[in-house]
């Protein structure tokens, strides 16, 4: 695997549609090319290509693509070709002429046929020129029909002639202009052969014997370029769909023509490479052929470093905003002992004669009981003795005295203390002594239990701790006598632990995240747990008012957080599998040095900061056995689930229709082209598919085209260059006499089969 950035691969530039200029026409020049020249036009359903008759190469190649855009006006126009990639469209309004190598739509096929004649510079009234049209194997009659009332009637031509693409490929390898006129077959080496031919939407396995073509026996797979290419975009976006917006059309036709190649024997061997990169290094086998990275542009955001200064700056506004928390805590403590120093005053000042009418406005259920007045009195008495004692305990300033309405201090003297105020002494001591005798009983039952709970908890602590030893004990006997079984084992125990590590890292993680599920459903349920409460209710059974600041006072308090935190793992355990896990680390690493411990994936996965910074790798794409896996869908298309035979089923139904020695003679001379087969291995694996299908021993010849997207036009080029070549010309009398199907057979044409609609 790629450890370096030299081994990532950068995309060049998409190109910018708004900077692109519209080429420029052709200078069209009668006098060089006369009425008599040819017109060749090879119409394909990726690329249009046109030129003049002789030439080596077109003078026009554009995409066969047409599309609508506004002007500057705001009206709708139509554009094609090159016009496409100097404006900004819609892919959604882009369309092609071809379904699967057949002509469809005819309308959008005279509009590339208009910016082609355009961009060759031919502006007269009519077309001049005799024009050969490649098409498609076995081509229907009607696209035919409709193609030649677009040449006949839109344009004017003279004579049109019709051949097949593959065809054209053939004879421009194994024949020159002069060896046979175009009514002629072919001869000598050239009239044995098999032809594969990898188009952008259809492949065909065409046979030659006796130098005819022999269409019964030829076959054809809806598989090509284009699937290839839509196969990989499918397999990116499965793989990171997060940078779909990135994986555009440009970048995976750049990675299917530089990096895509066929394994050339057994796709399932070459897989198999993939399954172990460790035994690959050992080996010393070139790994960074197998995964290759690619990177995409990315905008790289600076990490935000604090300076000591902003440092400072936060500490300081951070002590500002507790100092101001701790005064607002101080003012409600002292607003509340204000309260209950107000309460206890009003009942000191009661007189004995008025207690039925100034206690009832206390609440007391029966005033007129001493006892009653007596526990009322001692228990605000001692809770706010308590909260006194808290406040101080705590280093708190608690006032000596309280404020009086008027803004004065209360006196000294008015300061309640139960110790030295007779009249609560009074009443203390009028508590009955079976109530003290009851609290003391209560008191020493307490202390009992919990006496024998901590002897039954030291004893069940006691048992664990023999237990653990034991096992330990059996544990290193074990790992003594068996290192690699306890390994194993071990190994086993430390990825279960490790996982409920990372479960429980996980959901701190989203519980300190306010905006996560977990966290919401966190406060949800305390929500409903404190809305729900009894004990919020019972806070107001003595006559004080309950705002929520003694909350903890009361140990059923904290049954709200029991509440909530039911599925929560407790602290202990947290400690316990953290200490196992450390263990475990410490004895693995004696056995197995490569073993990482929890301590440093801590450390490396463990960001810095709360805002994770996305970086180059981040925006990486890596391939593997996808590099291998889309080309090998011509071969099996069951791949991506298409019930087609592949290329070398085509092959072996085709041979299977002749004898072993007819065969043996095809076998001498198969040629391969169409810009499919520009895979890395093809050829090879071409040979190795035949060589499984011929006896052992037999003669074999695959040869490649010398540019396999080219070669069509340039046979097609020198077929129109033969001084009789207008002999296989349709005319546009013959074609209203004989039906717009019609057209004159040659080597390299289709074979014509009258329609019904002819014959009748």
């Amino acid at each position: 695997m790629p450890k370096d950035d030299e081994d990532v691969i950068e995309f060049p530039p998409e190109p910018s549609t708004s900077n692109l200029p519209e080429p420029r026409p052709l200078e069209y020049d009668g006098s060089k090319w006369p009425p008599s020249k040819p017109l060749v036009i090879d119409v394909g359903s990726h690329s249009t290509r046109a030129g003049w008759a002789g030439e080596k190469d077109p003078c026009v190649v554009l995409r066969s693509l047409v599309g609508k855009a506004k002007d500057g006006k705001g009206d709708l126009v139509t554009l094609a070709g090159d016009q496409l990639l100097c404006r900004d469209i819609s892919k959604t309004m882009v369309r092609s002429p071809f379904e699967k190598d057949v002509v469809q739509h005819f309308e959008s096929m005279e509009t590339i046929l208009d910016y082609t004649l355009y961009r060759m510079g031919i502006h007269t009234e009519k077309l001049y020129h005799p024009v050969l049209v490649t098409e498609a194997l076995c081509n229907p009659n009607y696209c035919r029909s409709r193609f030649s009332e677009i040449l006949f009637e839109c344009y004017g031509a003279p004579k049109v002639a019709y051949g097949v693409d593959a065809l054209f490929a053939y004879d421009s390898m194994l024949n020159s202009p002069a060896s046979y006129t175009p009514q002629e077959t072919w001869g000598g080496k050239a009239s044995h052969g098999l032809i594969i031919r990898v188009g952008h939407s259809s492949s065909n396995v065409i046979p030659i014997y006796d130098g005819a073509v022999g269409f019964k026996s030829s076959y054809r797979m809806a598989l090509g370029g284009f699937s290839c290419s839509n196969t990989l975009q499918q397999l990116l976006l499965l793989r990171h769909p997060q940078h779909k917006p990135a994986i555009t059309a440009h970048r995976v036709q750049l990675i299917k023509e530089k990096f895509c190649f066929v394994a050339q024997e057994d796709y399932m061997e070459k897989l198999r490479e993939y399954e172990s990169l460790e035994s690959l290094q050992k080996k010393s086998m070139r790994v960074e052929n197998l995964i290759v990275r690619f990177q995409l542009p990315y905008t790289e955001k600076e990490v935000p470093v604090q300076t000591e200064e902003e440092i400072q700056r936060r500490k300081r506004q951070r002590e500002e905003q507790a100092k101001r928390l701790r005064e607002m805590a101080s003012q409600k403590r002292q607003e509340k002992l204000r309260v209950l120093a107000q309460n206890i005053k009003a009942l000191l000042d009661l007189q004995i004669d008025e207690v039925g009418e100034k206690i009832a406005a206390f609440g007391i259920s029966e005033p007129t009981k001493p006892a009653s007045v007596s526990k009322f009195l001692g228990n605000l008495s001692r809770q706010l003795n308590d909260i006194r004692a808290k406040h101080k305990a705590k280093g708190f300033d608690v006032p000596a005295g309280e404020a009086r309405e008027g803004g004065e201090a209360a006196p000294a003297s008015m300061k309640f203390d139960a110790s030295d105020d007779p009249v609560v002494e009074e009443f203390l001591k009028a508590e009955p002594e079976e109530d003290k005798e009851r609290e003391k009983k209560r008191k020493q039952k307490m202390m009992a239990g919990l006496q024998q709970a901590r002897l039954a908890e030291k004893k069940r602590k006691t048992e664990q701790a023999e237990e653990k030893q034991r096992k330990r004990q059996e544990e290193e006997e074990e790992r003594k006598l068996d290192p690699q079984k306890w390994l194993t084992g071990a190994k086993q125990r430390h990825a279960n632990l490790f996982q409920k590590y990372q479960q429980r890292q996980k959901k701190k993680a989203m519980v300190n995240d306010r905006r996560s599920e977990a966290s919401n459903e966190r406060m949800k349920a305390i929500i409903s747990t404190l809305a729900g409460s009894e004990d919020a209710k019972k806070k107001n059974a003595d006559g004080c008012a309950d705002d929520g600041s003694d909350f903890g006072d009361d140990d059923d308090d904290w049954n709200v957080y029991r509440q909530i935190s039911r599925e929560a793992v407790s602290d202990s355990s947290e400690e316990e599998v953290d200490a196992t896990l450390a263990e475990l680390d410490a004895q693995i690493l004696e056995l197995d040095p490569l073993h990482i411990p929890v301590s440093q994936f801590h450390q490396e996965n463990e960001p810095s900061t709360n805002v994770y910074i996305p970086t180059a790798r981040d925006f990486q794409l890596a391939l593997s056995t996808e590099l291998i896996q889309v080309p090998e869908i011509l071969f099996q298309p069951s791949i991506i689930g298409l019930e087609h035979c592949g290329m070398a089923e085509l092959i072996n139904n085709v041979l299977n229709r002749y004898n072993m020695d007819q065969r043996m003679r095809m076998a001498e001379n198969v040629y391969i082209c169409g810009g499919g087969s520009l895979f890395p291995g093809f050829k090879e694996r071409i040979e190795y598919e035949i060589r499984c299908l011929l006896p052992a021993g037999a003669n074999l010849n695959v040869v490649v085209a010398h540019d396999p997207i080219l070669e069509t036009w340039r046979g097609a080029s020198k077929f129109a260059a033969h001084e009789k070549f207008e002999s296989v010309c349709l005319t546009k009398q013959e074609w209203e006499e004989k039906g717009p199907g019609y057209l004159i057979e040659h080597r390299c044409s289709n074979k014509f089969f009258p329609s019904i609609a002819s014959t009748m």
